[in-house]
């Protein structure tokens, strides 16, 4: 590298290195999961060089312009697609976690990701998973609420952050308006649970 490349070229030829490495990794799982949390930082700070239409940085990764620049990091350093998709997997929860330690709370908002930490959202999902299997196999008809409760949460499971990042246009409108009323029934009646 020359003095004169850009701090967004120098973070390109040490996201390189980082993929060509994770290549060649093997079985070591420490060794992989530390090449996957430097690839994750490397990737959070390019997306700082990447703009939106507003101007401001591409902290969610959204940009086409963004998406093909690291898209060609991977293929030029021989990522087969399907190995691609598991280290990007990899790679996102880890971004996610430096966004929620380098981000203020309103920007984490905006992005639409929860400011609480992973440990906190995996005791959540262990609570939930509780509540749906203790429903299953009940003949109480009081139960009834809960096993709809179970059922609702079962099929908002089954969209991914990817596919709702994905919406545009109409489809996008209409599914803040429904997750903006789903939260609002679903707080209400949290409070009436917990009374």
């Amino acid at each position: 590298m020359t003095e004169m490349d850009s701090p967004r070229d120098k973070l390109r030829a040490q996201l390189l290195r980082v993929l060509r490495a994770l290549r060649r990794v093997g079985d070591d799982a420490a060794r992989r999961t530390a090449l996957y949390r430097e690839a994750a930082g490397l990737i959070f700070d390019l997306r700082e060089h990447f703009k939106t239409g507003s101007g401001d940085p591409d902290w969610r990764g959204a940009t086409p312009a963004y998406r093909e620049y690291v898209r060609s990091a991977y293929a030029e350093t021989g990522w087969a697609r399907d190995a691609a998709t598991t280290a990007q997997t990899a790679i996102r929860h880890h971004i996610s976690r430096l966004a929620r330690e380098r981000l203020a709370p309103d920007q984490l908002e905006d992005l639409g990701l929860r400011a609480d930490n992973f440990a906190e959202r995996k005791r959540d999902s262990r609570a939930a998973t509780s509540a749906k299997l203790s429903t299953l196999g009940e003949t109480d008809p009081q139960l009834d609420a809960a096993r709809a409760l179970a059922a609702a949460l079962v099929m908002v499971e089954r969209v991914t952050a990817e596919q709702a990042r994905e919406l545009r246009g109409r489809g996008r409108e209409q599914a803040r308006a429904v997750l903006a009323r789903l939260i609002a029934r679903a707080e209400a009646l949290h409070a009436e649970v917990t009374e």
